[in-house]
């Protein structure tokens, strides 16, 4: 019932090889932000009040493309 805000920034280049080949390098950083999870049941309150995610990824990317014709 909640929402918030969730981004991701990305770079990344692409460098030729040869001739209609190219390798690429690339960086992604993704924030979805923070999740709060409150227990229903009143039993389990005794022993975990809740959990609390703050989910942030960063990735790194290879790839290779090829010009098709």
């Amino acid at each position: 019932t909640d929402s918030g805000f969730v981004y991701q920034l990305g770079a990344g280049f692409n460098v030729p090889i040869d001739h209609g080949v190219r390798l690429g390098l690339g960086y992604r950083f993704v924030d979805l932000g923070k999740f709060d999870f409150e227990t229903p049941m009143p039993w389990v309150h005794a022993l975990v009040n809740g959990v609390s995610f703050d989910q942030q990824q960063h990735s790194a990317v290879v790839n290779l493309t090829f010009d098709v014709d």
